[in-house]
């Protein structure tokens, strides 16, 4: 990736700023603020379909089954085969640290263009609109 100095800086920030988020409702929220609702569905697609390479599925079932374009999942495939390897890291799958029925709960069903009720969280914290 060719990016300008101060981008590297601010990549290294964000970096760090997401492996410094702990609890998962924070991730979860940080990445409703951070991201597009079209940013959040392709990064799960590109998650999703890392699974599916790596479990053996061929690329035409990968598209019939989830309808992801077969141009993200050859960029997937490319980026599993010749990439830095950050897909095959097994610290990225949802672990014992987390239990499994939260992290659907929390990241799983959710539509992606309706953020978490943030009115809830905002009283909890102290914070009133």
């Amino acid at each position: 990736m060719s990016t300008s100095p101060d981008n590297k800086k601010r990549l290294k920030i964000l970096i760090e700023t997401l492996n410094a988020i702990k609890n998962p409702l924070d991730l979860r929220d940080f990445l409703y603020d951070l991201c597009t609702p079209a940013e959040l569905e392709s990064l799960s697609d590109r998650w999703e379909v890392a699974k599916l390479i790596e479990a053996g599925e061929n690329y035409r079932d990968i598209a019939k089954q989830t309808k992801i374009s077969t141009t993200t999942i050859t960029r997937v495939g490319r980026s599993l085969k010749y990439g830095t390897g950050g897909y095959k890291t097994d610290s990225h799958a949802p672990n014992s640290n987390l239990n499994h029925s939260l992290y659907k709960s929390l990241f799983m069903g959710l539509p992606l263009n309706v953020p978490p009720d943030l009115s809830k969280r905002a009283k909890t914290n102290g914070i009133s609109h």
